[in-house]
């Protein structure tokens, strides 16, 4: 940053409007970097997204939208468990779509959960699962591991995952400060229904919840709502990377499309 402030490229105007050569020349900064600097602040000074390439997808019959809720490393110490306490799927097969929570319905119920996740997911045919990022494919593997799953099952759920998040950096820069699933969803169009609730809110919720589940029942409730939204905002990421990089790919020049305009910028 010091660098970047000593060259004048510390706002995000003077980075769109440096040539990369000069980026490249920061000890620190390579061309990578230096070309992501570039289009980022590009991206940002259009409000328009940049598509990089082609976004393509399996034709599979069932599509299943991945979020899981835990506790992680955040508050793990002697007195509060690390764990997942909620795995959400929104599944969308033959035009239709349903989603299903597997909760956690104590601490000590983790387990259970997991098991039932698994045996609805073998029931599945022809299916891929779609999820932002890689905390679901980790945290999924712990699970397996944790809970001794045949091998065979294992592949068969970590074979048919595919992260979105690679495929958006991959093919598009977005005019936003980060990649984390809110911000670019948001940036899509999609509308969180609890904007208040965060991954921190979210397992505080569910700590009130399991302490008197009959009591706390809309505490779960708001919950599996931040969920569901979170696997509706995947989704909706996945078929907007499809639709717009269809629309984008095959422009030799960088190019943001937005309402039916183009932005070059050239390399």
């Amino acid at each position: 940053k010091q660098k970047l402030t000593r060259m004048r490229l510390d706002t995000v105007d003077n980075l769109a409007k440096s040539p990369r050569e000069d980026l490249v020349k920061i000890k620190g900064i390579g061309g990578k970097r230096a070309r992501k600097f570039s289009l980022n602040s590009k991206a940002l000074i259009s409000e328009n997204y940049i598509c990089l390439g082609l976004c393509q997808f399996p034709e599979k019959r069932t599509e299943i939208f991945l979020d899981l809720e835990g506790t992680g490393e955040q508050v793990a110490d002697e007195e509060l468990v690390a764990m997942d306490y909620l795995i959400g799927v929104l599944t969308r097969k033959d035009g239709k779509e349903e989603y299903a929570p597997f909760i956690a319905h104590g601490l000590d119920r983790e387990g259970e959960m997991f098991g039932q996740f698994v045996k609805w997911l073998l029931k599945q045919n022809d299916f891929i699962i779609y999820h932002w990022h890689h905390y679901e494919r980790v945290h999924l593997e712990r699970l397996a591991e944790r809970y001794a799953l045949a091998d065979e099952i294992r592949r068969v759920i970590l074979e048919n995952m595919r992260d979105l998040y690679r495929d958006a950096i991959a093919c598009f820069v977005f005019p936003t400060y980060g990649n984390g699933l809110k911000e670019v969803a948001n940036y899509m169009g999609y509308k969180w229904k609890h904007p208040d609730v965060n991954a921190l809110e979210s397992i505080a919720l569910y700590f009130q919840y399991v302490t008197d589940p009959h009591k706390n029942k809309d505490k779960m409730q708001k919950v599996i709502d931040y969920n569901e939204d979170d696997c509706r905002a995947t989704m909706l990421a996945k078929d907007w990377l499809k639709q717009n990089s269809l629309k984008g790919y095959g422009i030799r020049q960088l190019t943001p499309l937005e309402a039916g305009k183009v932005y070059d910028y050239k390399f």
